[in-house]
């Protein structure tokens, strides 16, 4: 794994979360405010890709946390999949749309300020390209197991470090950004997750959606992954990491 050195204190973060090359950066959707409710139907409809990946492992709908819930896209489709939802966003910007244009109950702060929000046991925490942002991933994990139920499931994905498009790019790698303080690989994200007691229980290896936008067939993605190992990874960067784990007691 690798590290931001040193890390940006606290009100230049906020700063750069508020920016407009992190609005336009985030998640690879862009800025939904100005669409109409057409297009900002189709933004929640594209979290199925999400939703789908990971079903098989989802437990019972019941209250679930997005952690870094952005717009607020990703809990619209989960809420309509009949989960009680609830976000944090450390954007005021994208905490206000996600409150104000999709009636969901995202708070502007960080995993830190839980404590205040007097939460239900939670049966899922996602953490979509999150983790990565904190000062202290170990203490946020530790803090969201506690407040998780018995045998509830975290899902959490991370630029993966260990990518062939991340050698390809060496220093210019897209997932080096300002707002980004660790890089993980699956070890490092396996041995995390174990020491604050999640089990890891599958892994998987995808390319960004940001580079697929609506094209998603299997034929699609597996021509995409043998242009990348036949040479051409510097137009097709964007390899993540994600894993599922489940909370061990």
């Amino acid at each position: 794994m690798a590290f931001t050195r040193p890390f940006p204190d606290d009100h230049t973060l906020r700063l750069l979360y508020d920016s407009v090359q992190y609005q336009s950066h985030d998640r690879g959707g862009g800025d939904p405010r100005g669409k109409t409710d057409l297009e900002i139907a189709a933004e929640v409809e594209r979290e199925r890709f999400f939703y789908s990946r990971y079903e098989r492992w989802l437990p019972p709908p019941g209250p679930m946390l997005d952690v870094g819930a952005g717009w607020g896209m990703l809990m619209k489709y989960f809420q309509a999949r009949g989960w009680d939802v609830h976000g944090v966003e450390i954007s005021s910007l994208q905490a206000d749309f996600a409150r104000h244009q999709l009636g969901l109950a995202v708070h502007q702060c960080g995993v830190e300020e839980l404590d205040s929000l007097n939460l239900p046991p939670l049966n899922l925490v996602v953490l979509r390209h999150t983790l990565e942002h904190f000062r202290d991933p170990r203490a946020v994990l530790a803090n969201l197991r506690s407040r998780s139920a018995p045998r509830s499931i975290a899902i959490v994905e991370v630029p993966d470090y260990r990518s062939y498009d991340r050698r390809a790019y060496g220093d210019r790698w897209p997932a080096f950004g300002p707002w980004h303080l660790w890089y993980f690989s699956r070890p490092s994200l396996a041995r995390l997750l174990n020491d604050v007691g999640y089990e890891p229980l599958h892994y998987d290896y995808f390319l960004s959606e940001r580079i697929f936008g609506n094209k998603r067939s299997r034929i699609q993605r597996f021509l995409r992954r043998i242009a990348n190992r036949l040479g051409a990874k510097r137009i097709f960067s964007g390899r993540n990491l994600a894993v599922v784990a489940r909370r061990r007691d």
